[in-house]
C-alpha cells in the first residue's frame, strides 16, 4: 500500500512540475509578445514620423511660398500644374495617402484655403475626394481614424524651418502606420 502512494504522490508531483513549467512558458510567451508588440509599434511609429517630417520638408521645397496667392487667383498655372505633378509623384512614390497645402487664415487660424491637395486612395482603400483649388474650410477639432488634423494653434503644421510663407502649411498624412 504504501508503494502505491508513492507512485501516486510522485506521479502527482511530476503532473504538478510539468503544469507549472507549461504556465512559466506561457507566461514568457505572453510577456516576449507583449514587448515584441510594443517594440514594433513603436519602430513604425518612428518610420513614419521620419516619413511624414521628411515628405513635408520635400514638399516645402518643391512648393514656391511667394505664389501661393498666384496660385489661388489662377495664375501661374503651368508652374501650378508642374509643382502638382511633383507632389503626385512624392505621393505615389513615399506610399503617402494625402498630401496637402493650404493657406492659413491669419486673423484667428480657424479657417484656411486649399492650395494643394494630392490623394492616394490605394494606401489606405479609402474613397477619399481631393479638395479643389481655393476651397475654404475650417480645421477639424478631433482625430480622424487615427489621421492627426493639423491644429488651429498655430500657422502651419510644421517646424518654422520647413514653412512656407506666413500661414502655410504643407501636411503629408499616411494612416497606415498610425491605426
Amino acid at each position: 500500500m504504501k508503494t502505491k502512494s508513492k507512485t501516486s504522490a510522485i506521479s502527482g508531483m511530476a503532473v504538478n512540475l510539468i503544469g507549472g513549467i507549461v504556465l512559466l512558458l506561457a507566461a514568457f510567451g505572453v510577456i516576449a509578445g507583449v514587448i515584441g508588440f510594443v517594440s514594433f509599434t513603436s519602430a513604425m511609429k518612428k518610420e513614419y514620423d521620419s516619413t511624414t517630417y521628411h515628405m513635408a520638408d520635400t514638399a516645402a521645397t518643391v512648393v514656391n511660398g511667394d505664389h501661393i496667392g498666384a496660385y489661388l487667383e489662377g495664375r501661374e498655372t503651368e508652374e501650378y500644374a508642374r509643382t502638382k505633378s511633383e507632389l503626385g509623384i512624392f505621393c505615389k512614390k513615399l506610399h503617402v495617402s494625402l498630401i496637402y497645402v493650404i493657406a492659413v487664415d491669419q486673423s484667428d487660424y480657424g479657417r484656411f484655403v486649399s492650395v494643394f491637395n494630392l490623394v492616394d486612395n490605394s494606401v489606405d482603400n479609402s474613397t477619399y475626394v481631393p479638395w479643389k483649388l481655393a476651397s475654404r474650410g475650417t480645421p477639424p477639432t478631433t482625430s480622424t481614424a487615427g489621421i492627426t488634423r493639423p491644429s488651429t494653434r498655430t500657422g502651419s503644421a510644421l517646424p518654422p524651418s520647413t514653412a512656407q510663407g506666413p500661414g502655410t502649411a504643407i501636411t503629408p498624412t499616411s494612416p497606415r502606420w498610425s491605426r
